[in-house]
């Protein structure tokens, strides 16, 4: 029975970790491209969670450039 219990626990916290890690990847492609600093903290935050190494992802712990309007945008 412990076995059991352990197996689903393990089942439950990969799903987790992945729902997460797509959150992060979401808010990080967002980001890309629109350029808004909201969605750099928010992939900030869920790589905070997953404990996730500035090494391994150096494009997230980047400092959040800020979104340009162009005279184009503004016409």
């Amino acid at each position: 029975m412990d076995a059991l219990n352990e197996a689903s626990e393990n089942l439950i916290m990969e799903m987790d970790v992945s729902i997460i890690a797509n959150k992060m990847l979401d808010a990080f492609n967002r980001y890309r491209e629109t350029g808004d600093v909201a969605d750099m903290e928010n992939a900030r935050k869920f790589a905070a969670f997953l404990k996730v190494d500035s090494h391994a992802f150096p494009a997230l712990f980047k400092p959040a450039r800020r979104a340009t309007v162009t005279a184009d945008a503004e016409a």
